[in-house]
């Protein structure tokens, strides 16, 4: 497909296909996500199976390429060839709107993964309220979702802002996430300890090597990108479900036989989490009175994780705790639901409010009362001294 004359044209039958088929699994992104968990559910012993296979291993090290890490590499090239370093002179235009972002990604979210992990453990009993909590607090430390870039076209955000987002925080979490989820899970003073060097391999290998590699490739085989993007995003679409059908077979089945009351706690918390982060984003771009079109990616951005990440490293890091992906993959459904009614929220503020940006960014809110709003003051502050 990729090489030579074999490469496929645009307009061939082959192209429309693959686009039918991406267009597909974008507009009934849900269903066929329950599918493929139900299959992983159905076929329990081959999704185990699955994911014993080592491609290979690197030397010296306990880091192994298996088919988990390979559906995570498929997912992050399909990220990564929508980044390119020069989006970052984005920042000259909206230092406001990114340190916002910066704010909302590692001083808000790891807090609320902080409060996860907390409430996981002190609700759920201390089988399952650990391996919860890690879960929670590993999803809230995920990068920016790539698929937050349809919500952000549907709410005509800003395309260039969600990029330097999406670069940024995929390119940090090889450093932040080991870091900040030792931390929560130290505090949190349960029996899950983070094996720091194995997490950290497997970011490595899983997200740092392919978007180096997707990023180089669009800086340098640009034609080639945009002529293959489809195939590309197909990848990334088979690599999520092959982490979705690996997970599945471990988790689902202890779910069945959870309590109905701890599972809908555990679908609440997780819920709790995303909403929680998509209106602290949305009132903090609101109260810092940005452009309707920086709002809306704030707002968007804020509240979307990468949970293919969060499912591959989570199950590869914690292989004896298969509860620790079971929030990743309720996220997966849940934040595509909370993004509709953050669109909603968008569509009742016309993008003509925009229009009073400059005078909105001066005002101090000295009424504020909220830690949001008392966060996005101090934001405002930094950047003005810029």
């Amino acid at each position: 497909i990729f090489a030579g004359n074999n490469t496929l044209k645009p307009g061939s039958s082959d192209v429309i296909m693959v686009k039918k088929i991406n267009e597909f699994v974008r507009n009934h992104f849900i269903q066929v996500l329950t599918c493929t968990a139900i299959l992983g559910a159905i076929f329990s012993r081959e999704s185990q199976l699955m994911k014993n296979v080592v491609l290979f291993t690197v030397p010296h090290t306990p880091w192994r390429f298996d088919i988990p890490t390979l559906a995570l590499f498929f997912m992050m090239v399909s990220t990564s060839i929508h980044c390119r370093l020069r989006d970052f002179r984005h920042l000259t235009k909206a230092p406001r709107s990114f340190f916002l972002g910066v704010a909302q990604f590692y001083i808000i979210l790891p807090i609320f993964g902080w409060a996860g992990a907390q409430l996981g453990s002190a609700l759920l009993g201390p089988e399952i309220g650990p391996q919860i909590g890690a879960g929670l607090a590993l999803v809230a430390l995920m990068p920016v979702a790539a698929i937050s870039n349809l919500w952000v076209k549907l709410v005509k955000g800003n395309a260039p802002l969600l990029l330097v987002f999406l670069t940024l925080t995929t390119s940090l979490n090889i450093i932040v996430t080991p870091i900040l989820l030792s931390a929560i899970l130290g505090m949190s003073k349960g029996d899950i300890k983070v094996p720091t060097e194995l997490m950290v391999g497997n970011l490595l290998i899983g997200v740092l090597l392919p978007l180096s590699c997707g990023m180089f490739m669009r800086e340098f085989f640009e034609k080639f990108v945009l002529r293959n993007q489809d195939i590309i995003a197909l990848l990334g679409v088979l690599g999520l479900h092959i982490a979705f059908f690996a997970n599945s077979g471990n988790a689902i089945p202890i779910l069945y036989h959870m309590p109905v009351q701890s599972l809908l706690t555990v679908i609440g918390l997780t819920v709790a989490l995303n909403a929680g982060s998509s209106a602290v984003a949305f009132v903090m771009g609101k109260q810092m009175g940005l452009s309707y079109e920086d709002r809306a990616t704030i707002a968007v951005a804020g509240g979307m994780r990468s949970n293919g990440i969060a499912l591959v490293v989570g199950m590869k890091t914690f292989p004896g705790f298969p509860l620790v992906t079971v929030p990743a993959a309720i996220y997966s459904f849940c934040q595509h639901i909370v993004a509709g009614y953050v669109k909603k929220a968008l569509e009742r503020q016309p993008a003509a409010a925009a229009e009073t940006a400059p005078v909105a960014a001066v005002r101090r809110p000295s009424y504020a009362k909220t830690a949001a709003v008392r966060l996005s003051s101090i934001v405002n502050f930094l950047t003005s001294r810029l």
